[in-house]
């Protein structure tokens, strides 16, 4: 189904190329037909479809369009994980001067997005950041690779209200599993008081690790893309990405999945690397970006599909995954 998609839409695009008029409407709606066909697909195949429609387009308006529109589609992606696309294209078309966008600007925000997304994409390992816990001790985290156990990290102001409504979510949540979980909520401001006052009202409990970067100058926003809070990660024992702007619901929903393949269901000696289970976790069980229309309104959703307004970024050349 989906090459024959390739086959139409690739002769769409050289009709397009050969009048004046475009129906781009049209052209519009075939991308995102095709756009959700490659959902499922593995990163490189994703990538190369996206290469081959946008070489199919001769016309440079016509090409100018197909590679903003799926620049578009991935940068706020239906599924987590798939926005490495975005990051893909920002690289390989407009960065390069290949493909024009509309504007300097435009372009500006786009190699943000791409430099402030690369670090934190799904898979790759957790960057090693080093903050501050509420006794001033240091604390470095995922230097050496993962934890041992699962990790949950949360980024959060003690001013957003996005997080006023998340943060009661993620405790209850985090409270009820039975399972050894290392937690981390973050604070990114600077505010002393503030913060105490916030641990105090949600994370008092001796099972969250509190920390903190009043100098900011651990890097956090960057490697994690933290210019918008709230921001939610899960991390494999190994420091793996397993899941990038989780809201509450996602991330109960991720653990239940993960719980189950640690299960009797799967012997110590048959079971799945996290790593090869967590697409079937994300696609077969609905796991969407949603940062606009989630369950709890905030974050990735586990049953709806995206309007991404509250994406961050992250600011290194190149990521782990040599985009």
């Amino acid at each position: 189904m989906k090459r024959l998609l390739t086959v139409l839409l690739a002769g769409l695009l050289l009709s397009f190329s050969a009048v004046a008029q475009t129906d781009f409407d049209k052209l519009e709606s075939k991308l995102l037909e095709y756009a959700c066909t490659l959902d499922l697909e593995p990163e490189d195949v994703r990538n190369a479809e996206c290469d081959m429609l946008i070489e199919s387009a001769k016309d440079s308006l016509v090409r100018q369009f197909v590679a903003l529109k799926l620049y578009e589609l991935y940068a706020d992606p239906r599924v987590m994980g798939t926005e490495s696309t975005a990051v893909y294209l920002v690289d390989k078309w407009f960065s390069t001067g290949k493909v024009k966008m509309h504007s300097d600007f435009e372009l500006f925000n786009a190699e943000i997005f791409a430099d402030f997304n690369r670090q934190s994409l799904l898979g790759c390992p957790a960057p090693p950041v080093v903050m501050e816990d509420s006794y001033g001790a240091r604390v470095s985290l995922f230097e050496n690779g993962g934890t041992g156990r699962y990790a949950v990290l949360y980024f959060y102001d003690t001013d957003c209200i996005t997080c006023k409504m998340m943060s009661p979510r993620v405790t209850r949540i985090l409270d009820g599993r039975k399972e050894s979980l290392d937690i981390y909520p973050v604070y990114t401001g600077s505010d002393y008081d503030a913060w105490m006052r916030y641990i105090a009202s949600h994370f008092f409990s001796e099972k969250y690790h509190n920390l903190w970067d009043p100098k900011f100058d651990s890097g956090f926003q960057e490697k994690y893309g933290v210019l918008s809070t709230p921001k939610l990660f899960l991390v494999a024992p190994d420091g793996t990405i397993l899941g990038r702007g989780l809201d509450a619901t996602a991330l109960e929903t991720l653990l239940d999945r993960l719980a189950v393949l640690s299960s009797d269901l799967h012997p110590a000696g048959d079971r799945p690397a996290v790593e090869d289970t967590v697409p079937d976790i994300l696609y077969n069980n609905g796991v969407n970006t949603n940062a606009h229309a989630g369950t709890d309104g905030t974050g990735t959703s586990a049953t709806a599909t995206n309007n991404n307004s509250n994406a961050c970024h992250c600011v290194t050349p190149n990521c782990c995954c040599n985009h």
